[in-house]
């Protein structure tokens, strides 16, 4: 599959699914985000419809459904070797993948692929596409994980806020977002939305009841907020 032009619209495509390859319609769609990569965030087969399956019916298994998986994402223009895989398992009535973008054994946050396939004949359902981060051309490391953590406690108690224990702390590629410059200001802080594609390496301090994530090579607190 590829996206050449901008745009909402209906196309037919060519996408190799279980044991069958062929053409079929799919509807693809891009948010303005995609629109400027140029890659297919979302496909959807209108001719499947949820509905409960039964297990005797089922012809996936976790191998079947990976392997599946692994072509859909190269279709796509996704290497194997940069989709961690979070979940293959069946789900009533689809069976689900769910991978995260991970580049030099460190995860990109926002970015993620989401498959549902028809258990009953391989078929893809659903296909939900976030690999679109635009990362650092080199990072600058100038931040250790201790200071982040320090940054991090300091950050929390200026705002009077407790989230409890600290569980852990990990390098990750994130996008910025406005979560506390909102919560500050009154805002809805729910949204924690990105407002730009590009991303910065960062630690993400995970507490209890949230996460402040400090910039690796300014120590400034560029995003973060309330786990839910």
């Amino acid at each position: 599959m590829s996206a050449r032009e901008k745009g909402n619209r209906r196309v037919t495509v060519n996408i190799i699914s279980g044991a069958q390859s062929g053409r079929h319609n799919f509807h693809h769609f891009w948010d303005a985000a995609n629109v400027w990569t140029a890659t297919i965030s979302y496909a959807m087969n209108r001719n499947k419809e949820l509905r409960t399956v039964d297990k005797s019916t089922v012809r996936l298994d976790e191998k079947k459904a990976l392997a599946i998986g692994i072509r859909l994402l190269k279709a796509i223009g996704i290497r194997e070797d940069e989709a961690l895989i979070l979940s293959n398992t069946f789900m009533r009535n689809h069976w689900q993948l769910d991978f995260q973008r991970e580049v030099n054994h460190t995860q990109v946050y926002f970015d993620t692929v989401a498959i549902s396939l028809d258990p009953t004949d391989q078929s893809l359902m659903m296909l939900f596409n976030s690999f679109n981060s635009q990362l650092p051309k080199k990072d600058h490391v100038n931040t250790t994980a201790s200071q982040a953590r320090t940054i991090s406690r300091r950050f929390l108690h200026g705002k009077k806020i407790n989230y409890g224990k600290m569980i852990r702390t990990v390098k990750s590629y994130v996008r910025p977002t406005n979560y506390w410059n909102r919560q500050a200001t009154n805002q809805e802080a729910s949204d924690d939305t990105p407002a730009s594609l590009d991303a910065r390496l960062a630690w993400r301090v995970t507490f209890e009841g949230g996460e402040v994530w400090v910039d690796v090579e300014n120590k400034s607190v560029i995003g973060g907020g309330q786990r839910l």
